[in-house]
Order: C-alpha cells, then sequence, then structure tokens
C-alpha cells in the first residue's frame, strides 16, 4: 500500500480556505479516500451528528499529476479516517513557514511506547515535508488504521446517492434570506418543516404553542425543466394555501428536519462559494440531498465537474 504527491498551489489554497473549514463545521474528523483519478473527504455519521457530506476533486486540482503515485490491493484505493484540526495545522504551517512545495506521503513509524515494558508499535501517518529555500519542514499526522476492503467498499457507497431526487431547486439566489429566517426560527424548534414545490417555490416553517414563523420563496430555477407544471400557481392566495393545492395536485413534497443541519448547510456555502445550491428531496421521504455546484473559472459558460460538494440530511419521522 503507497501514496505520494505534491500539492498543486490551488489544491492547497481549496481546501485551507474552503473545503477543510467547510467539513469542520460539520464533524471534528473526515474520512479520506484515495484513488487512481479522484480524492474523496467524506463524513458519515460517525464523523457527524446525523448528516453525511461528500467532497470530491479530481486528483489534478489538488496534486501535480507527474507526482501521484498510489497502489493497493483492493483496486487501488486507500481509505483512513484523520483529525480535520490537525490536518488544517500542518497545512497551514507550510504556509507559515513559505514552504514553495508541499510533499505528502502514507508512511509507517514506530509510536513511542507508554512504558518501557511496552513493545514498540508501528503506526500509520501522513508524512507532509515541506520544502523551499530556507524551509526544510517535516510534519508526521497521525491517521487511523488503513480500512480493510469489505471497509473500502462500504465507504465508497456512503458517497453514492443511489438514485438523484425527481427534481431540485436551486436555492443560491436566496440563500441569505433563507439563512436569517432560520436563524430566527432557532428559538421557537429545534424541527422545520421544509418543502420544494416543482414550480420553483420552496417553503420552511416552524411551529409552538401560539406560535408560527414562515417563509416561502418563489419562483426559483428547477431541475429538469420538464417537472415544472404547465398550470401557475394562483398567486392570490396565502402562501400555506398554495403549498396545500401543490401538495394536492402532486406537484410538492414536504419533509420534516433537523433545523441545525439546515442552518448549517446555508452558513458554510460562503466558503465554498458555489454557483449553484440545488436541493432536492428523495422519494419515499428518504433524504434531502443537496449539491453544492461550482462555475469553471476558465470557461464563461461552463460548470466545474473537478470539485463536487454534497450533503444528505437526515429526517425527523412525524
Amino acid at each position: 500500500m503507497k501514496f505520494k504527491a505534491t500539492f498543486t498551489d490551488k489544491g492547497l489554497r481549496v481546501l485551507e480556505k474552503a473545503f477543510l473549514p467547510t467539513l469542520e463545521k460539520c464533524g471534528k474528523s473526515c474520512q479520506m479516500l484515495l484513488g487512481v483519478d479522484e480524492v474523496n473527504f467524506i463524513q458519515t455519521p460517525v464523523n457527524t451528528d446525523g448528516a453525511c457530506v461528500s467532497a470530491r476533486f479530481y486528483k489534478d486540482v489538488l496534486f501535480h499529476p507527474e507526482t501521484y503515485s498510489i497502489c493497493s490491493k483492493h483496486y487501488n484505493l486507500i481509505a483512513f479516517n484523520v483529525e480535520l484540526g490537525l490536518l488544517l495545522r500542518v497545512l497551514r504551517a507550510a504556509g507559515a513557514n513559505q514552504a514553495e512545495l508541499l510533499e505528502v506521503k502514507l508512511t509507517q513509524k514506530a509510536a513511542p511506547a507508554a512504558a518501557a515494558s511496552t513493545p514498540v508499535e508501528s503506526r500509520p501517518y501522513l508524512t507532509f515535508t515541506g520544502r523551499g529555500p530556507n524551509v526544510n519542514l517535516v510534519q508526521d499526522l497521525p491517521i487511523s488504521k488503513p480500512y480493510v476492503p469489505r471497509e473500502i467498499d462500504r465507504l465508497v457507497q456512503s458517497k453514492e446517492v443511489p438514485t438523484l431526487c425527481p427534481y431540485y431547486v436551486d436555492m443560491q439566489p436566496c440563500t441569505i434570506t433563507l439563512q436569517a429566517m432560520v436563524d430566527k426560527m432557532k428559538s421557537i424548534s429545534d424541527t422545520l418543516v421544509f418543502a420544494t414545490c416543482k414550480n420553483g417555490d420552496v417553503h420552511i416553517n416552524v411551529a409552538a404553542v401560539n406560535m408560527m414563523l414562515g417563509l416561502q420563496a418563489q419562483s426559483l430555477n428547477v431541475f429538469p425543466q420538464h417537472v415544472v407544471p404547465v398550470l401557475a400557481n394562483d398567486r392570490s392566495l396565502p402562501a400555506e394555501q398554495q403549498l396545500q393545492a401543490a401538495v394536492e395536485a402532486g406537484d410538492a413534497t414536504v419533509v420534516h428536519v433537523p433545523l441545525k443541519h439546515l442552518a448549517r448547510v446555508l452558513a458554510v456555502s460562503a466558503l465554498t462559494g458555489p454557483s449553484q445550491i440545488l436541493f432536492g428531496l428523495g422519494e419515499e421521504h428518504s433524504c434531502v440531498h443537496i449539491m453544492f455546484v461550482f462555475r469553471d473559472p476558465t470557461k464563461d459558460a461552463a460548470y466545474d465537474d473537478s470539485v463536487a460538494l454534497s450533503f444528505k440530511l437526515p429526517l425527523v419521522e412525524q
């Protein structure tokens, strides 16, 4: 089992400034899945308080292609668990010491014995070596034991969405408004009613004794477009009646989600700056699936397939 690579400047920047802080908001650790073509940072309920998070990068985004080398007996896949705070500290230390190149490799090293009678144990590390005109910095980051094949297969399955949602609504244009409203709702309830409609409307509301607070965002972009109803909603009706009519017509889905999970996703969107934030509700109320879609900075009208970030939020049974 071998892994070795040298970070690109872009790779260091997107990890340190955007994606690792995003993951750190969701949990203290994550599971890294290294493959021949891509690198994944994955959080399951083992790492979080219930949400699943997956960040995927083509290897060329994070590492110089000619330096990337990986080998294992299980489809050349390597996986392990790592503490996010320690990983961020290593990357920031390299930058603070003005390292021009940062290399990482998988190593096994003897760990200090707890007592003289304790046998020396070999433990896995990610070893980072920063090099520059005035620096030669070596940092060892402890990781979990590399996963066995069945654990790798389970991790691969956890990052995939078995079937995409019937439709998605792009909530990026109203993220700031929704975040402000969700923050107000925190004092009322821990659970939020969340609904998407095929016409692009999104409804959120919470209720407590003698109190209700809600918001309707109207006519957001819907994907795929063919699901949008031909007949427009009657906008003269109150928001709750518009939602009820959409539910009765089979054009809306209503679920209950932990408010803290939705609030967290809306808050961290500012770190990575997605061009679209697509919200979908799984069939048979399986989950809330959220995809951050990024613009390709080298092309005027194209999305960046080399980077992906998604969330699967659990639902609250009613």
